[in-house]
């Protein structure tokens, strides 16, 4: 599974279910004692989601107590991504222009094992940078 850090997890499941059409599997709490124990960070407790799409478990974790780990910077271009191959990529483009932060418009693929495909980043509610290819062959 890929495993992303959230802010407030409503949000974050609200985003990834209905945006971007994942599953929810389960939405629990770990409570301090174990989350301390697991996570080798005193005072904190932890809520988790598990959602899927295709092959891919999508872990989110919203930590409460130290706000600390929540921060950084969601421009920060080192930060890694999560990337997720799509169909009509265009189509999602149009239909969530409005309401999600894309970095440009869709760009052609010009290397590569995706050469002439088609990607885009986008930001979810926290930050996190997706990744959309529309592998080549396949409606744009």
């Amino acid at each position: 599974h890929v495993s992303l850090v959230v802010g407030d997890m409503d949000r974050a499941v609200e985003f990834y279910s209905e945006i971007m059409g994942m599953k929810v599997l389960d939405i629990s709490t770990r409570d301090q004692q174990f989350s301390e124990k697991a996570t080798g960070i005193e005072g904190v407790s932890l809520k988790i989601a598990y959602l899927c799409v295709a092959d891919l478990t999508l872990e989110l974790v919203e930590y409460f107590h130290d706000t600390k780990l929540f921060q950084r910077k969601s421009d920060d271009e080192t930060f890694g991504h999560l990337c997720l191959n799509i169909t009509g990529l265009n189509d999602f483009y149009e239909k969530n222009r409005s309401n999600v932060k894309f970095v440009g418009s869709p760009r052609k693929i010009p290397g590569g094992p995706n050469k002439d495909g088609y990607m885009i980043y986008f930001h979810d509610p926290d930050g996190n940078k997706i990744e959309l290819i529309n592998p080549p062959g396949k409606r744009a």
